[in-house]
């Protein structure tokens, strides 16, 4: 079998070529520099050597010197395989000295194989001529190795030099990149720690990779699961806290089990905050998952705004309703109440008639009292407060509150012995009061126990949001259903009603606690289910009398013979007007509109004392009529009235300190009186 000898330092390249000539058929030593390839020659000579050049302790070219001078060794063909030298006169230097073949790496492994075997077949065939030296003398030897070296060194050196300079180039690339990572990551940083969310990043194996102090704020994590960094411990944590935690984990579950998936939703938490979370994935650009992003902001107080916008709204709502039909219902409830007064005027007070006509007023100043209260819930009304004996009030509408409720009802009145004196709208705290009882007559629908009672109470510290001062304290209790806890955090809301569709309108309580409010008093609720209700109402006592009650000769309405012009686009309410003024021995004129007063005033202009006038009307508005009238008569006296709110009033520009105005509905008492003022002014 044909022995090759070679000789390579790097044993990847030895093993390459050995491998190969082996599984062609040849026996193969390897030596791993020139002196062991040249001792294993001078015991073993093989039939062939291939060595590089390049190697430690002797080189191939100093190998091949020493092999053609051995007589055992120089006819053995010597063939160079170099990767390091490989330029012409590299391999004349080599052939100088005596190889056979000089081969440049890379070849092919099937060309380096046909090679071999063409230097073995010639050498076989006798027609390979072993190389000789033509460096006879050691020092021209020298001479030539020394410059192929030389060339070597400066070719080395020269690439040297380019490498260096590749690597100054990219060590400042690597510092201009680590400079603008630095750069980023403290951008990054600064911006992760100054937002106002909080932000947990975790690793695709569920390693916690980052998060900011905002994060550890808004969940309050314990110290050691931070030191920790397991995600699993603060998934955990996390669930402590929120009011369902198995919905938070479902979640969470879902989104690393899709792991592409972002996703937004709301939790709430167990202390009543609330969280807006958003997950997103961290991709990167070859598509591979790195982790998940977590960002959570504390949105507790803009649910809070949010929700006294929607109030605020409704109640916006509310005032543009009432506002809009106050006028038409305020001008039904003064065509009644005046032919009540009518009427009462001609029935004998011992008539039972009279009766009846007392409950039509109250219903009237009832229905007065509720657009008054829709006025200043809506805030299109202001509160007109005087000194009100709490205790007068309730016993003055007690009768009334019995049939109200109805027979099955046990109803109890329990005032207390002193008098409570608040600065009270009596007809807005009735409408508080009413509303409370049919509310709780409604909760008993087979019939219990109602009890509204009066005391005083001093509240010497904060309590339940009570200021600290003296009180009235209106108690009124029933035996009815009861409310849960969520219902009672709700029943103070516009529109939040528990009853059936057309038995609520949800503004009843919203009224009431608006009225309370306004009177600078407090409401409060207590009750559990099946256990009853119980709402206690405190109003701060006042020093401030009651006014004085008049006496009978002052009770007497003043009558007159002067000639009032009505005017007045509801016909019902002028008709009932002209015959109220007519009872009282006044002559009245009568005018549809602010054109047809104009025209009734020049056809009888010496015969007006007075101008009653509706401020608002078609064609020409009563103020606009009366400075018409006041041209020619510029002493002419007016009294206006209104069934619009004082605000839509003033927003229309009609609405004057110096005025005399009355607002309706109005009562017999206050209209008689007030066109004696005027006259007599």
């Amino acid at each position: 079998m044909i022995r090759i000898l070679i000789a390579d330092d790097i044993a990847e390249n030895r093993y390459m070529l050995e491998t190969l000539l082996k599984g062609n058929g040849y026996e193969v030593v390897a030596a791993c520099n020139g002196s062991e390839a040249l001792e294993l020659a001078r015991k073993t000579p093989p039939d062939l050597i291939v060595t590089d050049i390049l190697m430690p302790v002797m080189d191939g070219f100093a190998l091949c010197r020493e092999w053609k001078a051995d007589e055992l060794l120089k006819q053995i063909p010597f063939v160079f395989y170099t990767a390091t030298y490989t330029e012409p006169k590299d391999e004349e230097f080599a052939l100088s000295l005596g190889a056979e073949r000089f081969i440049v790496k890379p070849k092919k492994p099937e060309e380096i194989v046909e090679l071999l075997h063409e230097i073995l077949d010639d050498v076989h065939a006798g027609r390979l001529i072993p190389g000789e030296p033509s460096h006879k003398k050691e020092k021209d030897f020298l001479q030539d190795y020394n410059a192929t070296l030389l060339r070597k060194l400066e070719r080395k050196m020269g690439q040297l030099e380019r490498s260096n300079e590749a690597l100054k180039q990219e060590i400042v690339e690597r510092k201009r990149i680590e400079s603008e990572l630095l750069y980023r990551n403290t951008i990054l940083a600064t911006q992760q720690e100054a937002t106002l969310d909080g932000i947990l990043i975790v690793g695709g194996e569920g390693r916690i990779l980052s998060f900011n102090k905002r994060f550890l704020e808004m969940w309050g994590l314990p110290s050691d699961i931070i030191t920790e960094k397991s995600d699993a411990r603060m998934l955990q944590s996390a669930l402590d806290k929120v009011a369902d935690p198995g919905s938070f984990f479902d979640k969470v579950k879902y989104l690393y089990e899709h792991k592409d998936q972002t996703s937004r939703d709301v939790i709430e938490l167990k202390d009543h905050r609330t969280f807006d979370r958003y997950s997103a994935p961290i991709i990167g650009d070859q598509g591979q998952y790195y982790g998940r992003v977590w960002y959570f902001r504390d949105i507790t107080e803009q649910k809070k705004l949010e929700e006294q916008l929607r109030q605020a709204q409704k109640m916006e709502a509310i005032g543009a309703l009432a506002g809009g039909v106050a006028h038409d219902f305020n001008n039904i409830l003064s065509a009644i109440m005046g032919y009540a007064c009518l009427l009462q005027m001609k029935t004998r007070p011992d008539d039972a008639v009279g009766d009846y006509i007392d409950q039509i007023l109250a219903g009237t100043k009832r229905g007065a009292g509720l657009t008054k209260s829709l006025l200043a819930f809506g805030r299109k009304q202001p509160m007109a407060l005087r000194p009100v004996n709490i205790n007068d009030l309730i016993r003055g509408f007690q009768k009334m509150i019995g049939r109200l409720i109805g027979e099955d009802i046990e109803f109890t009145v329990a005032c207390a012995e002193d008098s409570l004196i608040v600065e009270s709208d009596a007809g807005q705290l009735e409408q508080v009061l009413m509303n409370l009882m049919t509310n709780a007559r409604d909760a008993m629908p087979s019939g219990g126990k109602l009890t509204i009672s009066t005391s005083t109470f001093t509240a010497r510290t904060d309590q339940d949001e009570i200021e600290q001062g003296s009180y009235a304290l209106i108690a009124v209790s029933d035996t009815g259903s009861g409310m849960d806890k969520e219902t009672q955090e709700h029943i103070f809301e516009p529109f939040f009603t528990t009853k059936e569709v057309g038995k609520g309108t949800g503004l009843g309580l919203a009224m009431a606690y608006g009225i309370v409010k306004d009177h600078r008093g407090f409401i409060r609720v207590y009750s559990e289910p099946d256990k009853g209700t119980t709402f206690k109402i405190y109003l701060p006592l006042t020093s401030r009398p009651l006014p004085v009650s008049p006496k009978e000769d002052e009770m007497l309405l003043p009558a007159g013979s002067e000639t009032i012009l009505l005017v007045e686009d509801n016909a019902n309410v002028r008709l009932v007007t002209g015959d109220l003024l007519r009872e009282f021995g006044y002559t009245v004129l009568e005018a549809v509109d602010g054109e047809d007063a104009v025209r009734v005033f020049e056809e009888n202009g010496d015969r007006v004392q007075l101008v009653l006038c509706d401020l608002v009307m078609p064609k020409k508005s009563g103020k606009e009529a009366v400075e018409e009238i006041r041209k020619k008569r510029p002493e002419m006296k007016a009294i206006f009235t209104s069934g619009y709110t004082a605000e839509i009033i003033a927003r229309k520009g009609m609405l004057e300190d110096d005025i005399n105005f009355l607002s309706k509905p109005v009562s017999m008492i206050d209209l008689i009186r007030k066109v004696r003022e005027v006259l007599d002014s």
